[in-house]
């Protein structure tokens, strides 16, 4: 019976060391709490021709690089796109001119259009004729474009006009200010386009009849 006893201690002292080293197994790399590694962001671009005012109808959040050319000018830029506004920020090299860089926001049916490092700019309707043959000369939304782009989230203060650049109605100036046809417009009319560049000031100044 004592040998037996003994051999019962033996097999239980067994057991337990047995349970203790089962217990304190280093757990297997496979099945620990490791938090998965991050999986490389896959951009995705959509590249096609359209025109700017083509993509601000699409309703997409997107940002986009563009490009076009015109037997008188070229131009390139990127263009912000979101909840039916956009902004696109330019460059047009007009034949051997220096690039004019500038900005153009639309925001509803309104437009601002200026140009870089001026205190100057000027608004109009968006879809008024008279405005957008203004913007053309500097970038047309309606030209088809080749375009590149990146959905997401785009950040709605560039949808925001620069408060340090007064904006001239365009389209209330120019009923102002036209003359009767073949009358003079008077010399303080004239200076009002002297705040434009390039062709812009040119039409403005032929279309009140300035010297």
């Amino acid at each position: 019976m004592l040998a037996l006893g003994v051999g019962l201690l033996v097999i239980l002292g067994l057991g337990a060391v047995f349970m203790l080293k089962k217990t304190s197994a280093p757990v297997p790399l496979s099945v620990q709490n490791i938090p998965p590694s991050p999986q490389p962001v896959v951009e995705q671009k959509q590249t096609g021709l359209g025109s700017l005012a083509d993509l601000l109808k699409s309703g997409v959040s997107q940002e986009c690089d563009y490009s076009y050319a015109t037997t008188s000018a070229k131009v390139s830029g990127k263009v912000y796109l979101s909840s039916g506004k956009m902004r696109s920020n330019y460059t047009t090299t007009i034949s051997e001119q220096p690039p004019i860089t500038g900005s153009m926001i639309v925001d509803g049916q309104t437009m601002y259009l200026w140009s870089t490092g001026q205190t100057q700019g000027f608004k109009a309707t968006f879809d008024e004729t008279k405005a957008n043959e203004q913007a053309k000369k500097y970038v047309d939304v309606k030209q088809k474009v080749d375009y590149s782009c990146r959905p997401g989230i785009v950040d709605a203060s560039l949808f925001i006009p620069p408060t340090d650049v007064k904006f001239t109605d365009f389209s209330e100036m120019m009923k102002q200010m036209t003359p009767p046809p073949g009358a003079k417009s008077p010399q303080n009319n004239c200076s009002a386009c002297n705040y434009l560049s390039g062709e812009q000031k040119t039409s403005c100044l032929q279309s009140l009849n300035c010297p």
